[in-house]
């Protein structure tokens, strides 16, 4: 099991750091090598109606381009401060919680904390695997933060 927790502070107040990270289609913007990510059911994608239970699909590159479709649900929902996913594909698991802590009115911490099991072939390169999820993590919190800082599109 690969285990990663850091945080990340923001230029936002906590209720619109709990929003962004709700937002599953927001994943994209931020999760490397998610290059698609939806609620399967309709309406539960903003922070408004989304619900513990709620599915979601995320597509992400895998090796020379495949893409890997894993299925996930939220576990938790604790609003306005964690949400708790899980979601697995052939290759692997993934447990994942966003915290949002008030660090004031405009300022916020944004905690990540994941576990990701390699499944089938994977748990061949899992080291190889820690190691390239560890340094990612500073890009990851680098482009959660611009994203969450980022003006709502017009």
């Amino acid at each position: 099991m690969i285990k990663i927790e850091d945080a990340v502070e923001v230029e936002a107040s906590a209720a619109d750091a709990f929003a962004f990270v709700t937002r599953i289609e927001g994943y994209p913007a931020w999760l490397p090598g998610v290059v698609r990510a939806e609620p399967l059911e309709p309406g539960t994608g903003d922070a408004a109606t989304l619900r513990q239970g709620s599915g979601f699909r995320l597509v992400a590159s895998g090796p020379g381009g495949v893409e890997i479709v894993s299925l996930g649900r939220v576990e938790s929902l604790d609003p306005p401060r964690t949400i708790s996913i899980d979601a697995s594909s052939g290759f692997f698991g993934l447990t994942a919680t966003c915290t949002v802590e008030p660090l004031g009115e405009t300022r916020s911490r944004i905690g990540v904390r994941a576990e990701v099991e390699p499944r089938g072939l994977a748990r061949l390169a899992a080291g190889r695997i820690e190691q390239e999820l560890r340094a990612a993590v500073p890009e990851t919190l680098r482009r959660l933060r611009e994203a969450v800082e980022a003006p709502p599109p017009a």
